[in-house]
């Protein structure tokens, strides 16, 4: 392999451990992501995310591989990407909001939401809508 190409390991989570790279690699990764993630099918795509940030949370790697790993969240559309992510920033949250710094994270975590929140939209029970909050699938 050359010094351009990624690699990645434990292809659709069939082992039960944690991959970690060295860092051009997560670097490489991070960028794929941020060009073209449909390149890394989604099974792998979740798992990278809840890979980086157990790494990183275990002291392995720095902390911004994860918040850089899931900067490409905005062009998300699959459920499970956004569930891992959202259950390792949940902890970060808790572990944040009491600290001078909780408002930086908190913007950083809008940030990544706001565009896909906007596009989905929020369901209403007003004339005319009814049911749709019944309508929509568990991974919408």
């Amino acid at each position: 392999m050359d010094d351009n190409t990624w690699l990645l390991g434990n292809i659709n989570q069939t082992g039960y451990f944690r991959v970690n790279y060295d860092l051009q690699n997560w670097k490489l990764l991070i960028q794929q992501l941020h060009s073209n993630p449909q390149i890394i099918c989604v099974g792998n795509r979740a798992g990278l995310i809840d890979d980086a940030f157990n790494l990183a949370r275990a002291g392995y790697i720095p902390q911004g591989i994860p918040l850089q790993l899931i900067g490409y969240l905005p062009e998300e559309t699959s459920f499970l990407p956004w569930h891992a992510a959202s259950r390792a920033l949940y902890q970060l949250d808790k572990l944040l909001d009491r600290t001078d710094d909780y408002r930086l994270f908190s913007d950083y975590v809008l940030k990544q939401v706001a565009s896909r929140y906007h596009q989905m939209g929020w369901p209403t029970n007003g004339p005319g809508t009814e049911g749709n909050i019944l309508q929509a699938s568990y991974q919408t």
